[in-house]
């Protein structure tokens, strides 16, 4: 409200787009929801640039929006480098008091790359997402389509060099690694038993959560619910941490 934004479903936000000047997009629907036609024809004949801050994941905003003039798009790996630029100024007001605090990464070794289908960086723009929420026929499509070599069923595999046990890693226990590596090295072990047991890896460790989205995404009016009252209990907390950088900052 301090900054005059507001909140729009969606499906709404391409007949707001004309009357704004940035836009902060996190629905993470699987589709581009800002393509470049629409933004290349609201730029025509508009002075002001337009932003997008896209920190949905999936992505909202097709990369190509960012080759045309006046349009920029970041996403949260963009933003970090504006973190960095402003880690000093915000540094010296810590010093001044507690009020802000540098913060801290930290980031998991084992999940730092998330290889998608194709052994690249998981990413939706190169279309190489497993994505855990989808119903299980769409599910088991995306993983059985993951990139594999021509090692005979028989032979013993690398896994190593291998696409669905990096995959596999990420999720499973110590024991069920160790054994999917006896797997691959024992021989008589195919890929296609390989992306089976991902699939039920999947199924199994995001029983709880798949469920639960299902039953937001049939009961849409819980989740805005949830988004007021977490609204409101924010904007108490935040209303006094501003309070007090102001006074910290002078102003």
């Amino acid at each position: 409200e301090r900054v005059g934004g507001r909140a729009v479903e969606f499906d709404a936000l391409a007949g707001e787009l004309p009357g704004v000047d940035v836009v902060v997009s996190s629905t993470g629907s699987g589709d581009w929801g800002v393509d470049h036609d629409l933004v290349a024809g609201l730029l025509n004949g508009r002075e002001e640039p337009l932003f997008f801050i896209d920190i949905a994941v999936p992505r909202d905003v097709d990369p190509a929006v960012q080759t045309l003039d006046r349009a920029y798009v970041y996403d949260v790996d963009d933003l970090q480098s504006v973190v960095d630029h402003n880690v000093g100024d915000r540094s010296e007001a810590a010093r001044q008091g507690e009020t802000l605090i540098e913060p801290q990464a930290e980031i998991q070794e084992g999940s730092m790359y998330v290889p998608g289908t194709d052994g690249e960086k998981m990413s939706k723009s190169k279309g190489n997402l497993i994505n855990v929420f989808l119903p299980k026929n769409e599910l088991k499509k995306q993983v059985m389509s993951i990139a594999t070599d021509s090692t005979p069923l028989e032979d013993p595999k690398d896994p190593d060099t291998c696409n669905v046990f990096a995959i596999y890693k990420l999720m499973a226990n110590p024991d069920q690694v160790a054994v999917m590596r006896t797997n691959y090295e024992g021989g008589n072990y195919g890929y296609g038993h390989a992306k089976k047991a991902l699939l039920e890896l999947i199924l199994t460790k995001f029983e709880k959560s798949r469920e639960r989205f299902d039953h937001f995404m049939s009961n849409k009016q819980e989740i805005d619910a949830a988004l007021e009252e977490g609204a409101a209990k924010a904007r108490l907390v935040a209303n006094g941490v501003l309070a007090r950088v102001r006074e910290k900052l002078g102003y």
